[in-house]
């Protein structure tokens, strides 16, 4: 997909996250600078209905946030195939790729066309209108209690799951929930899912990963005696009553995310500097270097 920017870009701001506006200033002015439009969008609230941006569509979706910005940002805008990247002012930032003290460089980079565009693949729920970057989630809606949940690949029985719930899981996803849960950690370009219980009531109950063409159902078993409640991307979007199912598959809509071309911005870098993934202990204790270049 070939990406410039030319004539507009979309600044979405969680401003709880930027009080002051002062990253919000330091990137208008820089557009401002290259004479370039931007319309900034403020995050009011948990619906997106107020994102949609005014004339045309923007080159270049910037969001000035966390990860759940970002997600939430996903969803408004899945369907218009525009490039996102953005600023990290949250806590982690696996999604939002940019930290504080480097926008000028990593905007001059975009500028420039020095990235890259990766496509993410998202699990649409029951249809196209509701569309998960990172992970759909069913829980009991009573905290207290597990949840059965049967899990269909087609019309056949995977598994049923007496847990505090199950996690369907994109590879995107998987340093999310579902690695707290146990799950496997998947390369973003993958193009599976990771079924992953939580707290599950067996030893025998493991994360499975399937390709992402598989059609999954998940069902409440009518011998719960309460609703499950359904997060896509960490927000509720619906109850299932027992004995209800609803249907997961590979959506035909992709996100194309903005990423940068060196070494220490890649997706293994970042799990080691945020994670301390495939961290040795005997050299952390002898203060030594895990990977030249990464540490």
């Amino acid at each position: 997909m070939d990406f410039s920017v030319k004539n507009k870009v979309l600044l979405v701001q969680n401003q709880e996250t930027d009080p002051e506006n002062r990253l919000r200033s330091q990137v208008e002015l820089f557009f401002a600078h290259h004479g370039i439009a931007l319309e900034t969008v403020v995050l009011p609230s948990r619906t997106c209905t107020v994102l949609a941006p005014q004339g045309d569509k923007p080159d270049l979706i910037i969001v000035l946030g966390g990860d759940g910005t970002f997600l939430r940002t996903v969803r408004c805008f899945a369907s218009d195939q525009v490039p996102l990247v953005g600023v990290n002012t949250g806590h982690l930032g696996f999604l939002t790729r940019i930290e504080a003290n480097r926008i000028d460089d990593c905007l001059n980079a975009i500028l420039a066309g020095d990235v890259c565009l990766e496509s993410r693949m998202m699990l649409a729920v029951g249809g196209d209108d509701q569309l998960a970057l990172n992970d759909v989630v069913l829980k009991n809606s009573n905290p207290s209690r597990l949840a059965t949940v049967n899990v269909y690949v087609g019309s056949q029985l995977l598994a049923t799951y007496d847990a505090d719930g199950v996690i369907v899981a994109t590879p995107t996803g998987s340093t999310a929930y579902n690695l707290s849960a146990g799950g496997p950690i998947m390369d973003p370009l993958a193009d599976v899912v990771a079924i992953t219980p939580i707290c599950p009531h067996s030893l025998s109950a493991k994360p499975l990963v399937l390709p992402a063409n598989r059609e999954l159902t998940l069902a409440s078993a009518p011998t719960n005696d309460s609703d499950l409640v359904c997060a896509v991307d960490g927000d509720d979007a619906f109850t299932l009553a027992p004995g209800e199912r609803f249907t997961l598959f590979k959506s035909s809509h992709r996100i194309q995310l903005i990423t940068f071309p060196n070494e220490a911005d890649s997706f293994y870098a970042i799990l080691k500097r945020k994670l301390g993934w495939g961290s040795n202990p005997r050299a952390i204790a002898q203060n030594k270097p895990q990977l030249e270049g990464l540490a």
